[in-house]
């Protein structure tokens, strides 16, 4: 399963988050049309760790994930729940390393906020 996949998993089995967002999780961008508040995710940059015979034993990777809501209180609490949901969480694929805030966002062509972090996971290969 792709970190991707792991993270929308994750979010999916939050009931805060679920409560909030409903099913609207969307890889890279916004659709049209949108309903609010809702997740976006997108990978940021990914390495892989090479053991001494060439094989690859772990992959890490960062994945952007911006909260969006019409209102800049309701995108931050979304962050927090996003954040709870994620911080050091660990399934059988994939180890949550950290969870860090990022840069807040406004688009005005949407009247929508945007709370960014930045989730760090990890693979054992």
């Amino acid at each position: 399963m792709s970190f991707e996949e792991e993270l929308v998993d994750m979010l999916q089995a939050d009931a805060s988050v679920v409560a909030t967002v409903g099913d609207r999780i969307w890889p890279v961008a916004i659709r049209l049309n949108p309903v609010f508040p809702a997740i976006t995710y997108g990978r940021e940059s990914g390495e892989r760790e090479y053991a001494l015979d060439a094989n690859v034993t772990a992959a890490h990777t960062v994945l952007t994930v911006r909260c969006w809501a019409t209102d800049y209180p309701a995108a931050r609490e979304l962050a927090t729940a996003v954040t709870a949901a994620l911080d050091r969480v660990t399934t059988t694929d994939v180890q949550v390393m950290s969870v860090r805030d990022g840069a807040d966002m406004y688009l005005d062509t949407l009247n929508v906020f945007g709370c960014t972090l930045m989730v760090e996971m990890e693979q054992w290969l």
